[in-house]
Order: C-alpha cells, then structure tokens, then sequence
C-alpha cells in the first residue's frame, strides 16, 4: 500500500511529501511515530485500513498526537478497505465512464432512459396527487382534533392512497382510532362522486387522466409499497430507484467482497476520485442498462408504450 501511495502522489504532480508504513501492521504504529520528527512536518495524515484493527490504530494516535489527521474518509465512502482497493476501484470506474453509452430500446434500456420515462409519466400525476393529498389530510387531521377535542375519543388518518383498478379510480383512507387509549386501526375507500371537494374532484380528474393514458394498468400511489423500488447490482455500483419519483434515487459502489457499501458524492463533472467521489450521475445512469422485462409490470409496459410511442413519430417524421 505504500508503494502504490508513492506512485499515485507522483502520478498526480505532488512533491514535498514522505510516506511511512509501519512494518509490523497497524498496532505497531505509536512505536514507529516518536522517530518521524513530526514538528517538520506541516501537515500529518493518517491512512490506516478501513477496519477494525485500524479504527483502533487511529484512535490511539489522535489521542496521542492531536495535530495529526484522519484521512480515510474517501475509504469509507467507497466502501474499500486500503489504498490499493481504492486505486482499483477509481481503474475502474473511471473505465466504465469512458465507455460506450448504451443505446435504449424496447428490450433493454439505459437507466438515463428510464428516469426521464418515468419522470414524463409520473411527473405531472405525481405533483397534482402528492400535494392534493397531503393538503387533504392535514385539513381533515385539523378538523378532527377540532371535533374530537376534550374528549377520551380520538383520530387522525395516517395516509390517503389514490390508486386505479379495472379502470375505476379511488381514494383508501387509513385512518387510526384512539378509543380509551385502544388504537384501532380503520380502512375506508372512497370512490369517485362520494366526495365533491373540488380537491377530491382535481384528484379523481388526474386519476382519469391516467387511466385515458394507461388503459387496463392497476397502480397505486402507496409509499410503503416497495413493490415501485428498483434495486440491482453490477460488479462496481449498487442503484436504488423509487420509480414513482425517479429524483429521489441512489448510486452506491457495491464491493463484492465485504459487501461495504459507500455512497456516491455527484459534484462536478471531473472523471477523478479525490477525497470525495467526483463522478457524474448521469454519465453512469446512460452506461448502465436493464432488460425491460426485468422491470415491475406497470413499468415495463409505460417502458415499451414508450418506445411504440416515439417509433410511430419517427415514422410520421421519415415519412413527410
């Protein structure tokens, strides 16, 4: 690991450095540290493995010699254990950056693709039945504690779910009932014209709006439902999609060994790991593909009306 130190500091043009290992490991470490003359020194940091034996060098070191500074943070968040795990895995992630972008197509898919897919489906749906609902319950929670106030009765509704079944949009409440300190919990659906808030009309409306868009697809906009996450693996990162709202997702590098897990710091749009992870969200997602038909139902058949979609226009384009 030193040496492989020595060569990457060269490589990046650093100079007026001096790496030191300890020969017999990480627990010989203090006995080493008197002879470093460290008040030569402007700045000291400290590299141990990321594990348990050197947690505890580490720990023993700063306790001892304050100025001195713990430099693994870039180890920790990618989930490697030394230098030389780092090194390689930088190798080759800065490969897979370099490499060819995966052009999508009904079959399979590049997950750039697939977000911005996701997002023109859900993307209007989602902003008009989040915020409507949200509004809705905390009205109704408002004018429940009003109701029930002074009283050994209580309620509050935990969730309103909008979902779409047989081409039938509907509202399930969940609601929790505090009877003399009992908690019962209680489930009521509600379909369309019961209700004639012209919030729950706005809602039913954008409901039909996606049935008209999706015929004979049964979705349902529960949070709690991981049935809409996607998660895979490759050999370097780990991805986490919500797919009802495709922003709110994760890359994390995966290492197969340990299963150590660190997340991804998007910055700029350097191809280099310093001491953050300095790669590009994007640049990622369009070299990564997934088989559409290992997508969840609803998804792989937006996925592919998609694709029909965008064929029938680029033959209406050929044509005139």
């Amino acid at each position: 690991d030193c040496i492989i130190l020595v060569q990457w500091l060269l490589e990046n043009n650093k100079k007026d450095f001096m790496v030191v290992s300890p020969s017999n490991g990480a627990s010989s470490l203090l006995s080493v540290m008197p002879q470093l003359q460290l008040n030569k020194f402007e700045q000291i940091k400290l590299i141990m493995d990321n594990d348990t034996a050197g947690d505890k060098a580490t720990e023993k070191v700063l306790k001892s010699y304050p100025m001195v500074k713990d430099e693994r943070a870039f180890l920790k968040q990618s989930g490697v254990k030394d230098i030389n795990d780092f090194l390689d895995l930088e190798k080759r992630t800065i490969c897979k950056l370099k490499g060819n972008i995966i052009v999508s197509n009904s079959k399979r898919i590049n997950l750039y693709d697939l977000t911005k897919i996701m997002d023109n489906t859900f993307g209007n749906y989602n902003r008009t039945i989040y915020k409507l609902t949200w509004r809705i319950k905390n009205e109704l929670n408002s004018f429940l504690k009003w109701e029930y106030r002074g009283r050994e009765i209580d309620a509050s509704i935990v969730s309103i779910i909008p979902s779409v079944k047989d081409n039938e949009p509907s509202l399930t409440f969940n609601i929790v009932e505090y009877i003399n300190k009992v908690v019962k919990p209680e489930q009521i659906i509600v379909k369309e014209g019961e209700l004639h808030n012209y919030k729950f009309r706005k809602i039913f409306k954008t409901l039909r709006e996606f049935i008209a868009m999706y015929p004979d697809l049964n979705y349902s906009w529960d949070k709690s439902d991981d049935n809409n996450i996607l998660e895979f693996s490759d050999e370097l990162f780990t991805y986490h999609f919500d797919l009802r709202d495709t922003e709110v997702h994760s890359i994390t590098f995966a290492n197969p060994i340990d299963q150590k897990i660190g997340e991804i710091k998007v910055k700029d749009k350097r191809l280099r790991m310093r001491d953050y992870i300095d790669i590009l969200d994007e640049t990622i997602l369009k070299r990564t593909g997934i088989n559409t038909c290992d997508l969840q139902e609803p998804y792989r058949r937006m996925v592919e009306k998609s694709f029909r979609i965008n064929h029938v226009k680029n033959k209406e384009g050929l044509c005139k």
